[in-house]
């Protein structure tokens, strides 16, 4: 098996070693009668010098250069001394050895040419000095041009080499950015599939449950027969279009939120402003919908820095903190928080708020803008899914709700309940951990089924669902019976995810309308508190949030001073506003000072 495959080179040589053995048989054969060695000796010398060292290449170069110094530092002196054209043709095999050489044998390689070069013809030195000279030479030179032959050769060979590499780069360089493109459309397709989806499963149950609330108002059989007739066209129209949207098929895209900042990034740089980016602490698990929310914001933000802000530099820091993640964007643009705003931050803003974060935007002398998006780290991956059980007598709502919470990575819904020993049983089993139950549940009798959920799991939180202003006192008696949440079924879509959201956080959740409904009664004497302080029917802890209201305090700062949450102390705003008919802290302040109740 040959060393190495035969090249074009290699036959070149081979060739002119081929043309050199006939000149030196022709020589051998015109002056070999000058020698007493036999004709056949010499001839048969000659070709073992041609074919020995050939045959030893193809085991390697080593082997080789061996036996050829080893047969011309005895055959030199040798033909020399029958005749030196013998010898001046022989010498043409140093090219060979100059060509074949090998970097660890440069040293003993360049000796044993020396001592041929000059050695082996030196008893033609005192006879003939000039043919000497000119055997040495052309050892020399020969061996010369075969190791210039080496060079050239192998930096064509390294310049093929590195052409393979630069090809095949430029090949890993394109399939990236396809892969980049694909990732890119299939991210986008994945973004609008996801909100068009949202927004229908939105629509469709806050349709459903205002229906469902206007039933109750209802006081004749044909308007009540008309909205029936409604709620069944609505659910078979959302269902036609949400099959339709479910045909486009949901692409996963499992990216961390660095990969698909990384990737946004990529895309960006290339519209010709230039991004930089800061990633700091340690990268937090995220649902979905986080992701793409801020992806959506990191787009819209630079996009408005690029063509609202005519800006050139965009620097963007992510910060991953213990419990929000930070995504800053400062951009060198000019304009306005208002006109960024209006220009399309603002419908962000309220998604912000949906998922409890915000969106703050701020710039100095209108010469460059940060925008600061923040969403909470609400738990921690292995434990995001809030177990979620609908009691409602009505299929079709009962439906909506468990289609709309399904949806959300953070939500999911263990079953839907239709009758009171059902969800009991649930309760025992299950322990979800928060129920979706409405007032008119088993017939309007869900405050035994509330007593009776909290004598089996007082950790269970449920949300008290009504329809109608006559359930004011169901209300009521379930806040008494220790129930975390109530509120109407008009409510939004999105307000209804943001409130289950804030009470497995632990807040408090009653719906400022509600509250006003609640107050309004106990003005009107339907319902008396005995902790009352005042002609308003101020609590003491409402007194206190007054107060820190009337300091001038923010939010935050009095949720942190009386150990609430910030969400808790909006609920009492709302509580206090109702109670004292007033529309702001401002008027709120005013009035308790003007009157002395602070």
């Amino acid at each position: 098996m040959l060393a190495w495959r035969l090249k074009w080179n290699d036959w070149v040589l081979y060739i002119i070693r081929t043309i050199f053995l006939i000149s030196v048989l022709y020589f051998a054969e015109k002056y070999g009668t000058n020698s007493s060695a036999p004709m056949w000796l010499i001839f048969g010398l000659i070709l073992v010098s041609y074919a020995v060292p050939l045959l030893l290449l193809q085991l390697g170069k080593k082997p080789y250069l061996i036996s050829e110094l080893i047969l011309l530092a005895l055959l030199v002196p040798y033909l020399t001394s029958i005749n030196h054209l013998l010898t001046g043709n022989l010498v043409m095999y140093c090219m060979m050895v100059g060509f074949y050489n090998e970097r660890k044998m440069y040293m003993g390689s360049g000796i044993a040419i020396l001592l041929i070069a000059f050695a082996g013809p030196v008893v033609l030195l005192p006879e003939a000095p000039v043919s000497y000279l000119s055997i040495t030479s052309s050892c020399l030179i020969y061996t010369a041009l075969g190791f210039v032959f080496h060079i050239l050769v192998s930096s064509k060979e390294e310049i093929e080499k590195r052409n393979v590499i630069i090809q095949e780069q430029y090949r890993l360089l394109e399939q990236h950015a396809r892969q980049v493109e694909q990732n890119s459309i299939l991210k986008e397709r994945d973004r609008i599939f996801n909100e068009l989806q949202h927004s229908i499963s939105h629509t469709y149950t806050t349709l459903v449950l205002g229906l469902e609330s206007l039933k109750q108002e209802i006081s004749t059989e044909r308007e009540a027969n008309m909205v029936e007739r409604i709620m069944d066209v609505t659910h078979s129209g959302l269902n036609e279009v949400k099959q339709a949207v479910q045909d486009l098929g949901p692409l996963e895209l499992n990216f961390t939120l660095s990969e698909m900042i990384h990737l946004a990034i990529d895309e960006l740089n290339s519209t010709g402003c230039e991004v930089i980016l800061r990633f700091s602490g340690e990268e937090r698990d995220l649902s979905k919908e986080q992701k793409l929310l801020l992806i959506r914001c990191l787009h819209e933000a630079v996009s408005l820095a690029k063509r609202e802000g005519n800006a050139a530099h965009i620097q963007i820091t992510v910060k991953c903190l213990d419990t929000n993640v930070e995504l800053i964007l400062q951009d060198d643009g000019h304009g306005t928080e208002e006109e960024r705003l209006s220009s399309g931050l603002e419908s962000l803003q309220g998604r912000l708020q949906d998922l409890g974060g915000h969106l703050q935007i701020s710039s100095f002398l209108n010469q460059g803008m940060t925008v600061t998006c923040t969403l909470p780290i609400i738990m921690d991956q292995a434990n995001t899914t809030i177990g979620i059980v609908v009691a409602d007598s009505e299929p079709i709502v009962r439906e909506a709700l468990a289609a709309l919470l399904s949806m959300q990575d953070d939500m999911q819904v263990i079953a839907a309940s239709s009758s009171g020993s059902e969800l009991l049983e649930l309760c025992r089993a299950e322990h979800p951990d928060v129920i979706l139950l409405s007032s008119e549940y088993e017939e309007g009798d869900c405050l035994a089924l509330i007593g009776a959920i909290k004598e089996i799991s007082p950790e269970i939180k449920i949300i008290v669902m009504t329809s109608s202003d006559s359930d004011q006192h169901v209300v009521m008696e379930a806040i008494q019976l220790g129930v975390e949440g109530c509120m109407e079924k008009v409510i939004s879509s999105r307000e209804l995810l943001s409130k289950i959201r804030s009470l497995y956080r632990g807040e408090m959740i009653i719906t400022q309308q509600l509250a006003k409904q609640l107050v309004q009664s106990a003005k009107e004497g339907s319902l008396r508190d005995d902790d009352k302080k005042n002609e308003y029917g101020l609590t003491e802890r409402e007194l206190e949030v007054l107060q820190y209201l009337s300091e001038n305090l923010k939010y935050k700062e009095i949720a942190e001073r009386l150990f609430l949450a910030e969400g808790t102390v909006r609920n009492y705003l709302s509580v206090i506003y109702s109670k004292m008919n007033v529309t702001s802290r401002t008027e709120a302040t005013e009035k308790a000072q003007s009157e002395g109740i602070i």
